[in-house]
């Protein structure tokens, strides 16, 4: 992984306790050339939706979750 992303505009620039990974706004990440894994199980419809029709054609992993 190589940051994340999160709707949660007080959580942009901060990074994920522990880690390195900095988490960004969707608008801030160029679609074309990143991959997205759905860690957020429980919301993955939602999420795939919004990022579909944000214009997001690349690879969405989906966890292998309850």
């Amino acid at each position: 992984l190589e940051g994340l992303i999160d709707d949660n505009p007080l959580k942009h620039n901060k990074f994920m306790p522990g880690t390195k990974l900095q988490v960004h706004s969707l608008s801030s990440i160029d679609l074309d050339k990143v991959a997205i894994v759905i860690l957020a199980w429980q919301y993955f419809d939602a999420i795939f939706s919004k990022l579909r029709s944000s214009g997001f054609t690349g690879s969405i992993i989906k966890p292998m979750l309850p």
